[in-house]
């Protein structure tokens, strides 16, 4: 008998109403427990819910430079440009990188006025963009030369790959009529600058092209078939 096994002191009623009082604190321990067993996923959700609400609580952290521990999960750092979400929680230490998640990456800059130093500007930065009077510095700029000494002859002097980017072409030295032969490229330009006491003809190669008086300067350019004249002798 139960009574006997507990050995409960009292009246027989008594011993009675404890062990059955005994019994039913048994059994529904029992189903809790069958219940626990079968719904574990409903109650891990629980308790994923439940870090959440503490999250909209306002238990986290928002930061406004760059986050040193400690921070939770959840924590937000909002950026100048950017914002991030704390996806693994560090108690001591330095800030890790990886740590943090992009939630919303660059931003664009909503200011009206933006000043913009040795930087670069291309069409994914720029949305129908409007400049307002603006004041552009005058640049620093030198343009390349190549000379050539005809050393007495008359040879013709075809441009080397180097000397072909230059924009200014000087020649001297020659002992009669010469040429500069010059690349077949639509839109090159050459100011020529004859310092021989002969005519100097530029021209593509098999061309014609245009006569630089002895003396003279003139600006020639690659158009059609051959090299034509800009401007006259000067």
């Amino acid at each position: 008998m139960m009574a006997d096994i507990f050995k409960i002191p009292g009246r027989k009623d008594d011993v009675k109403e404890q062990v059955e009082t005994l019994y039913q604190f048994v059994s529904k321990l029992s189903k809790e427990l069958n219940f626990l067993l079968m719904n574990i996923d409903t109650i891990n959700l629980s308790a994923e819910l439940a870090s959440k609400i503490s999250i909209a609580s306002g238990k986290n952290s928002i930061f406004t430079t760059q986050p040193t521990p400690p921070y939770t999960l959840g924590d937000v750092w909002i950026g100048s440009d950017f914002i991030k979400k704390c996806t693994t929680a560090r108690d001591t230490g330095s800030y890790v990188s990886s740590d943090w998640s992009v939630v919303i990456g660059t931003i664009a800059l909503l200011t009206a006025t933006q000043t913009l130093t040795n930087k670069t500007i291309d069409t994914s930065t720029l949305n129908s963009p409007v400049i307002n009077t603006p004041t552009v510095s005058q640049p620093d700029i030198t343009y390349r030369q190549a000379s050539h000494d005809y050393g007495g002859g008359s040879s013709d002097w075809t441009l080397s790959s180097t000397e072909q980017t230059a924009s200014t072409l000087i020649v001297s030295n020659s002992s009669g009529a010469a040429n500069i032969i010059a690349p077949a490229v639509a839109g090159r330009r050459y100011t020529v600058f004859n310092d021989t006491g002969y005519d100097i003809t530029i021209k593509k190669s098999g061309g014609a092209g245009v006569i630089i008086a002895a003396g003279k300067t003139a600006v020639v350019e690659y158009i059609g078939n051959d090299y034509r004249r800009i401007s006259a002798d000067v």
